[in-house]
């Protein structure tokens, strides 16, 4: 079994010997001069896994960023398979992830949804608020 334990939009985050480092952690409101505009953010993922894995056992992990006016559809997204297969032989253990979102496209302004899966299974979610200030600089990537 498979549980998101953290799920923090961040500045920046690296993994680095089976831990999760984050820059600037907790992102919950971007702030651009106009949309559409670049989401520049990383996503940190802690993921408790319960049981023995077996070995060779993946996840496969779908991010999709969706926004209030069109719930359904995926605005931006990543995928990736997470093997599990080599972790300890333990009850319980974390398996840190980070998934870079810095060139995801934000099309609008408003609240978005950022909702994470594993084998097709929503196990979390984050929301975000995107708003225009037209005082700022354009980003650059």
């Amino acid at each position: 079994m498979i549980e998101v334990k953290a799920l923090l939009l961040c500045d920046s985050a690296n993994v680095r010997e089976g831990l999760l480092g984050v820059l600037a952690g907790g992102i919950t409101t971007i702030n651009r001069p106009s949309y559409p505009a670049p989401l520049l953010a990383d996503l940190a993922l802690s993921f408790l896994i319960s049981g023995v894995p077996e070995n060779g056992e993946s996840f496969h992990i779908t991010v999709e960023g969706h926004h209030e006016d069109e719930a359904s559809e995926a605005l931006f997204g990543a995928e990736v398979d997470l093997d599990v297969g080599y972790v300890a032989e333990a009850r319980l253990n974390t398996v840190p992830l980070v998934l870079s979102l810095a060139n995801a496209g934000v099309p609008k302004a408003g609240i978005y949804t950022i909702v994470v899966s594993a084998n097709n299974e929503v196990i979390g979610s984050l929301p975000f608020d995107a708003r225009i200030d037209p005082a700022l600089p354009s980003p650059s990537i």
